[in-house]
């Protein structure tokens, strides 16, 4: 039954794709900027997903031959259709409607919900409340989120070898530094 715990197993694994192509993406616009990870970092430190490819596309077209900035537009179209599914699985709501009996039966423990399997008048959807997809529910399945981060990571490769082709490699460095004490309860 949905959502299992394989379907958050791999919501963690989609979050973790997201977050490579975020870095390659960084890569690529530092790269067609020409600036180094320190002032990469000023330039892009609050900039989304969304802002980071619009200027990737907006300043390839000023500084790269046409066919890379064709290149870079045909990944842009490819990265807005992966950053709305991500965000169906990472922001919506899950939610489902379960039929329940009239009378529920004596010894039911409905504070966590009916004994054996439940019935549905509605499936568990993901519900969408603000942005281009409000108002709409999307079915939660294992089947999706994994298609999600393997279309993620399909991007991921396209920048990747577009980033090598360029000798696009600055990135945010890792810093040695560990935080200890992390997290604190609240």
């Amino acid at each position: 039954m949905e959502p299992s715990p394989k379907t958050f197993e791999e919501i963690g694994k989609l979050c973790g794709a997201w977050s490579y192509l975020e870095m390659q993406s960084e890569a690529t616009l530092w790269g067609i900027l020409k600036i180094d990870q320190e002032l990469g970092e000023v330039f892009t430190w609050k900039m989304g997903m969304r802002e980071r490819w619009q200027m990737i596309c907006r300043e390839a077209k000023k500084r790269l031959p046409t066919e890379d900035h064709e290149t870079l537009k045909a990944i842009n179209k490819l990265v807005e259709v992966a950053m709305r599914d991500r965000n169906i699985v990472v922001h919506g709501l899950i939610h489902a409607k379960v039929v329940l009996p009239y009378k529920p039966p004596k010894g039911s423990p409905l504070a966590g919900g009916l004994a054996g399997p439940h019935s549905f008048d509605r499936i568990p959807c993901w519900s969408i409340y603000m942005g281009e997809a409000a108002a709409k529910s999307f079915e939660v399945s294992t089947f999706a989120v994994i298609t999600i981060r393997e279309n993620i990571m399909k991007i991921s490769g396209k920048v990747q070898a577009f980033n090598n082709a360029h000798s696009y490699t600055e990135t945010t460095e890792v810093n040695d530094s560990i935080e200890s004490g992390w997290p604190l309860p609240l």
